[in-house]
């Protein structure tokens, strides 16, 4: 998220004509009384007016994603003083005018953020954070509320539209950021380190109208505070005089006090993989008696923090451990002891895997551990499909309901041979990425352990493709091979990794299949279609695949060894690597490493 600055819209949004202190000293010596009997009354000494603010939001930055949290509470007082000389102001001048933050508390926060830039060529994350205080808005005085030149802002609230203000800068500076860094996948540069910023922007709540418009609303990036447009009420915008001295003098008939309300909004660029930004945000708000006061202890989620990536251990049966950690404020031995009776931690199920709570924790139940509620999670035995794996959700739960949600993402390693089905000899990526249609693993094809190579095919006996163990690492291409003759060079031989090595590797045998099903039966029946051995006919070799080879060399472009006899049939298989048609799919990979591990993945 960008740095946030001062540069807040000057929009007018707790003002209108015949709201100053001087309207209220003429209603006063006029003698106008409101005559009706109040409808809202003065907050007692021991629950003075206040409110509470509670902002959750969802940002993007170079592909990190990540969520912020914003809770302000804050006494509130009339800006107009409540004395003047010797006589008292009505509580109903008091409603008409303006009320204010002389303080406020704020706890801001950030799970921090994971993710890959939209062109797949950096993995980025920032780790968590928090800031609290209580910063000082201004006084009163004599003639009033004095705002504080040197403090964040100020924090109004009109309870006659009803309206709140808050042109604040809380920590929007490097104190409320985290240290947020990219680094290239491999094949890629421009690695490089900035901030993750969650420091508080602002936010205006007010009546739709002029001052508050949809327009105005939408148009939220990290320059602007969040604005909400509510419903206006009969005094938000008062149509002629009449209507204006009512809401003044009978201000305890209009007044909206307690004043609440929640609010949520999702940008309809939210699923754009190049947006920066905010994708979404929820805001809550209270007005009321005694709002600003700080309930008891909170309990916060820690660990995991959001796409803590983990991977089955390789023993077998394969286990897999999740420490849960929860922050309690204040970390009191007594808040603690009443936290633990309420906090359970829960988290879903890897498909059929056994899950144990540890006996210190049961049912999640967390024990105390310094100044932090912690439990632990063992499951027990790989799950038998693919999409068992991958994301999973992390709950912190307070009285039964939910109040932390945290993603989480599941990986198998990728080399071991623990999964539950198939071959125990086969690997656990053959297993995986051939049951869940990964990387097109056909039913019949199997696994050659003992091959050193990536794959290989016995066209004259069958249709199987054996992939070996250099299958699911990195295929070997570009190469280039020379003829030293008219015809030409060529690049051939795919690039892929993991998956899309796999792939590639499959492409080739089959295309060698296909090769062997198309000429065979005729080079069989007439040797003399076929001179240099290589079987492809003489015809086939001026057209197959886009590649012309000399029908007299079954080794038109050199590439010897093993390869001297067929060369141009192999070479062919090659080049179908580079125009591979077979699907892969990166977001089904969860072996690790594989192409969804971070933050170096491997592949495609």
């Amino acid at each position: 998220m960008a740095e946030v600055g001062n540069d807040w819209p000057r929009r007018a949004m707790a003002c209108w004509p015949g709201s100053s202190l001087l309207t209220f000293f003429l209603l006063v010596l006029s003698g106008l009384r409101a005559q009706a009997q109040e409808s809202v009354k003065p907050c007692s000494a021991d629950k003075s007016l206040g409110g509470k603010i509670e902002i959750t939001s969802e940002w993007i930055e170079n592909g990190c994603r990540g969520s912020i949290r914003a809770v302000l509470r804050f006494p509130l007082i009339p800006r107009t003083p409540q004395v003047i000389g010797k006589t008292a102001i009505p509580w109903t001048a008091q409603l008409a005018s303006t009320f204010t933050a002389p303080e406020v508390n704020y706890e801001l926060s950030t799970s921090g953020c994971s993710g890959m830039t939209a062109n797949n060529e950096e993995t980025c994350h920032a780790p968590g954070g928090g800031k609290s205080g209580k910063a000082i808005l201004g006084k009163m005085g004599p003639l009033g509320f004095s705002t504080d030149p040197h403090g964040p802002g100020s924090l109004t609230f009109n309870p006659l539209r009803p309206e709140i203000s808050a042109l604040l800068a809380l920590q929007a500076n490097r104190d409320a950021s985290t240290p947020l860094e990219c680094v290239a996948v491999p094949g890629h540069s421009g690695s490089g380190k900035s901030r993750w910023q969650f420091g508080f922007m602002g936010l205006s709540i007010g009546p739709l109208g002029p001052s508050c418009t949809p327009a105005t609303a939408e148009a939220l990036d990290y320059k602007n505070p969040f604005v909400i447009c509510i419903p206006p009420s009969d005094c938000s915008y008062p149509t002629d005089e009449t209507s204006r001295l009512e809401c003044i003098v009978h201000s305890d008939r209009h007044a909206i006090i307690p004043f609440s309300g929640e609010s949520s909004w999702t940008s309809p660029r939210a699923s754009d993989p190049y947006h920066q930004g905010i994708r979404s945000y929820t805001v809550h708000w209270e007005i009321c008696c005694g709002c600003d006061e700080k309930p008891g202890p909170q309990v916060h989620l820690v660990d995991p923090e959001p796409q803590k990536q983990y991977t089955f251990e390789s023993n077998n049966p394969g286990t897999l451990e999740v420490k849960f950690k929860a922050e309690v404020t204040p970390a009191t031995p007594d808040s603690l002891q009443k936290m633990q009776d309420k906090v359970l931690f829960k988290m879903g199920t890897i498909g059929n895997a056994k899950m144990e709570w540890d006996p210190a924790n049961p049912g999640g139940k967390p024990a105390i551990e310094g100044d932090f509620l912690t439990a632990k999670l063992k499951f027990t035995g790989l799950p038998v499909k693919n999409d068992d794996f991958g994301e999973k959700k992390v709950e912190l739960l307070v009285d039964g309901t939910t109040m932390e949600t945290v993603p989480v993402k599941i990986f198998f390693p990728k080399l071991a041979f623990n999964h539950p089905g198939g071959k125990s000899t086969d690997p656990n990526w053959f297993y995986y990425w051939q049951e869940g249609n990964v990387c097109g693993i056909a039913p019949t094809d199997i696994y050659d352990g003992p091959h050193g190579g990536w794959g290989y095919s016995k066209p004259s006996l069958d249709s199987i493709v054996r992939l070996c163990v250099l299958g699911p690492m990195a295929n070997s291409g570009p190469e280039g091979y020379n003829s030293r003759n008219a015809y030409g060079s060529l690049t051939v031989t795919g690039v892929g990794k993991g998956i899309k090595c796999v792939a590639e590797t499959l492409e080739h045998e089959r295309h060698h299949i296909l090769i062997y099903q198309t000429y065979h039966q005729a080079i069989a029946g007439d040797p003399k279609l076929d001179v240099d051995g290589d079987e492809i006919t003489a015809q086939g070799e001026g057209t197959l695949d886009g590649i012309k080879s000399d029908p007299a060399n079954g080794d038109t472009f050199n590439m010897g060894g093993n390869y001297s006899s067929y060369g141009d049939n192999e070479v062919r298989c090659r080049e179908v690597e580079r125009k591979l048609t077979i699907k892969y799919f990166p977001e089904k990979d969860w072996a690790n490493p594989g192409c969804q591990t971070l933050p170096e993945p491997y592949g495609p």
